[in-house]
């Protein structure tokens, strides 16, 4: 059916389809024409639809239309074509709606997982080899649901391990569980509130607010973030100068 399509489309520009079902994807991409500008307008009305480009957009959206209606002259053979751009026409209009009525867009373009170090160090570098092989393999290869469980009982045995927090913390927001990853979050900030990972666990906190709609939490906190100018200190700066235009509204 041409709505499933779409939504792999849709799944395939969001980067929600695992390597495997990307690389089948784009095996059958490029094998497929018509797919491959199907594609290619529906990237560039996220894009447009991501930058705030309401022209660009709207100009999008008028050769979606045109097109329509050039298939429709074709005949009854063509009416798949019709029906396929009136999806793709819902899909940017959900999308509009999406990231111009709430700025739930901001999490999808600023969450990256949280990357383990390599090597451990002494002091505040927690020991990574305390972390079960079994752990380190799921959370590697984005099986983050299997890692939840031993994840969770590996913080409770060693409440210490920020490292193994953030991993946790991780796993919790890409399975939509931002309300425990908050949860764990705080308690973590409170006990190590000028720690090595401060900033690492004040900028995940935020994305979690974010995640849940708390925007009026997210944009404090990304204003803190930013006025520590640390790592993350640019990206709270975009998140914070979207959320003074958006709370203004």
């Amino acid at each position: 059916m041409e709505t499933n399509r779409f939504n792999r489309i849709d799944d395939y520009l969001l980067e929600k389809l695992t390597n495997k079902e990307a690389q089948e994807f784009e095996k059958e991409m490029a094998a497929d024409e018509e797919l491959q500008q199907q594609v290619q307008l529906c990237r560039e009305l996220k894009d447009a639809i991501l930058e705030k480009d309401i022209v660009n957009l709207r100009k999008q959206l008028s050769e979606a239309s045109k097109e329509g209606k050039r298939a429709a002259r074709g005949g009854l053979s063509n009416l798949v074509k019709v029906a396929a751009i009136l999806v793709v026409m819902a899909i940017s209009t959900f999308f509009l709606w999406k990231v111009y009525d709430t700025p739930t867009s901001l999490f999808d373009k600023y969450y990256a997982r949280y990357e383990m170090p390599t090597t451990s160090s002494r002091g505040n570098e927690p020991m990574m080899q305390n972390i079960q092989a079994k752990i380190v393999d799921f959370y590697r290869h984005g099986k983050l649901d299997k890692a939840i469980p031993d994840l969770q009982n590996y913080v409770k045995t060693r409440p210490e391990d920020q490292v193994g927090r953030l991993m946790l913390v991780s796993a919790y927001l890409e399975n939509n569980q931002a309300a425990n990853a908050e949860a764990l979050l705080k308690s973590t900030v409170e006990r190590y509130s000028d720690g090595l990972y401060t900033e690492t666990d004040e900028w995940y906190l935020c994305l979690a607010y974010i995640n849940q709609a708390k925007y009026n939490e997210a944009f404090i906190l990304a204003n803190k973030i930013k006025i520590n100018g640390g790592k993350y200190a640019s990206k709270a700066k975009e998140i914070n100068d979207y959320l003074t235009d958006y709370l203004k509204e």
